[in-house]
């Protein structure tokens, strides 16, 4: 979280992070407020690094940067959890079958 001040609409704030889709900025009601609306997270458009910045509204504020999941990222998630899942069931399935053949 970041406290800023701008005297002037216009301003932004460059943070020393790599752009990646997913981050997200708000502005907040207060220190430990609730957002009150999304800023736009732009790559910087000078220079070669690629820095993440957030354009500020004029006033005294606070700013929250968050790493956030993306729809890509989710249904990455839930494709990996389900082959996890289908992997661990083949290997009790088997595991009983083998049980089964030494019991007889």
């Amino acid at each position: 979280m970041w406290s800023i001040w701008s005297p002037l609409e216009g301003r932004r704030i460059v943070y020393n992070q790599f752009y990646y889709p997913g981050w997200k900025a708000y502005l907040l009601d207060g220190r430990h407020g609730a957002p009150v609306r999304e800023l736009p997270v732009i790559p910087e458009e000078e220079g070669t690094l690629g820095r993440m910045t957030v354009p500020v509204p004029a006033g005294e504020g606070f700013v929250l940067l968050r790493f956030e999941d993306t729809p890509p990222r989710t249904v990455g998630r839930a494709l990996s959890l389900a082959t996890v899942g289908a992997l661990l069931a083949a290997v009790a399935g088997e595991w009983m079958a083998r049980r089964e053949r030494i019991d007889e």
